[in-house]
């Protein structure tokens, strides 16, 4: 999928199907789907997964927000932006916070590298590969790097029709995974089993305010770890091959600065995003700039 899009190849309807599938993965592998002695013994087995487990712990989110051998950035005007970066108290406090979610917080199997590289599409069907990362976290994981790499590529992405279908892709992937974890969690209610129903309350006021405010932790997640994709990809260890379609220097710096403003502006939250509207509106002033 980054290969199609560099060249300029866009398969908008993969956002629907990979915001399908994170939903359907995280849903079937969470307290929602199943008693929680299965739940427990699946966390069980993955929780063995250390070692990969501490490379997206230092990686994503640790080695960026201090001096390490293994950060890099090509361009020194970069530099200011990553001194703000580490100097920002709102910033390492939501990294801490984000960090803290990751390890602490075992929603459900997250796939663990979701990014445009281990998508294999052909416009209708879609393959996720690579799952060596999988282990237990929140749901928000994979969607907020899947929606950094998306925002990655749009910001590499100088054609206007390309940054609207960067855009609507966006759009259509929070849209679709909400729909779809809503709908697994209503058909769950209507199990015989009652051992994994919550907020199944005959109070509909009451269950649709519970659900609604689950959705939102979600979404909160996936801002911030979408923030600390893209901030890793940028200037820590590993970086997105997009901007190598920008062969001048002077445009692709301007277009990976503002990508680092726009995840910096995401962690410190100084209007607070509330919504997706509230994300895009975040992102389109970011792009304006450009």
């Amino acid at each position: 999928m980054r290969t199609a899009m560099m060249a300029g190849h866009y398969h908008p309807a993969v956002a629907a199907q990979v915001g399908d599938f994170v939903a359907r993965s995280t849903f079937a592998t969470s307290l929602l789907a199943e008693p929680f002695e299965r739940i427990m013994d699946r966390q069980i087995c993955f929780a063995r997964n250390q070692t990969l487990t501490r490379i997206t712990v230092d990686l994503v989110l640790t080695d960026p927000y201090h001096d390490h051998p293994r950060n890099h950035w090509a361009d020194p005007q970069l530099t200011p932006i990553v001194a703000a970066l580490r100097t920002s108290p709102a910033v390492q406090a939501r990294i801490d916070s984000l960090r803290l979610r990751f390890l602490c917080t075992p929603q459900a199997l997250l796939h663990g590298d979701l990014h445009t590289g281990s998508i294999m599409t052909t416009g209708t069907d879609t393959r996720i590969i690579d799952g060596e990362f999988a282990t237990y976290g929140p749901i928000g994981f994979d969607a907020g790097l899947f929606v950094g790499n998306l925002i990655l590529s749009l910001f590499a992405t100088s054609d206007r029709a390309g940054q609207a279908l960067h855009l609507d892709m966006i759009q259509t992937f929070w849209t679709s995974f909400k729909k779809r974890f809503l709908a697994l969690w209503q058909e769950r209610e209507w199990a015989e089993d009652r051992s994994t129903l919550y907020y199944a309350t005959t109070d509909k006021s009451t269950q649709n305010f519970e659900k609604s405010l689950f959705i939102q932790n979600v979404f909160q997640d996936m801002a911030g770890f979408c923030a600390a994709e893209i901030i890793r990809r940028s200037i820590g260890y590993a970086h997105v091959a997009d901007f190598s379609v920008l062969t001048d220097q002077p445009t692709r710096t301007t277009r990976q600065k503002a990508a680092l403003l726009f995840a910096k502006d995401c962690l410190e939250q100084k209007k607070p995003l509330k919504s997706l509207a509230d994300f895009l509106e975040l992102l389109y002033l970011h792009m304006s700039a450009l």
